[in-house]
């Protein structure tokens, strides 16, 4: 089973956030506080809104799975020189997300986008 934990500070608190066994966990400055999936969409869908709402917005298709024919025109992108940025502008992703999934379709290293 795998765990993964990420941790942050706001402000005076202390957050860290755990999978554990398919459950999420958060916990602040030591109060843990156990939320099942439905809840941890529902604070998803909250922390996107947040996001919109401060002048970050994210792109139209950010966190919607990927289709066959967006991966395509990735690939077509990238191997025709784009830069991440237009890339991500032109299917409305993140920069994050495309270059995740260039290195996830193995048409680029992690090296290869460090300053990208």
């Amino acid at each position: 089973m795998r765990t993964i934990e990420i941790k942050w500070e706001i402000a005076e608190h202390q957050w860290s956030m755990a999978s554990v066994g398919g459950d999420l966990e958060i916990v602040r400055n030591d109060a843990r506080l156990p939320l099942t999936l439905t809840e941890v969409k529902a604070l998803a869908a909250e922390l996107r809104g947040f996001a919109r709402g401060h002048g970050r917005a994210l792109p139209a298709n950010a966190g919607k799975p990927w289709t066959h024919d967006a991966d395509k025109l990735l690939t077509k992108r990238w191997k025709g020189g784009e830069t991440v940025v237009d890339i991500a502008s032109e299917l409305e992703r993140t920069k994050g997300a495309i270059k995740a999934r260039l290195i996830g379709q193995g048409l680029a290293s992690a090296d290869d986008l460090l300053l990208a």
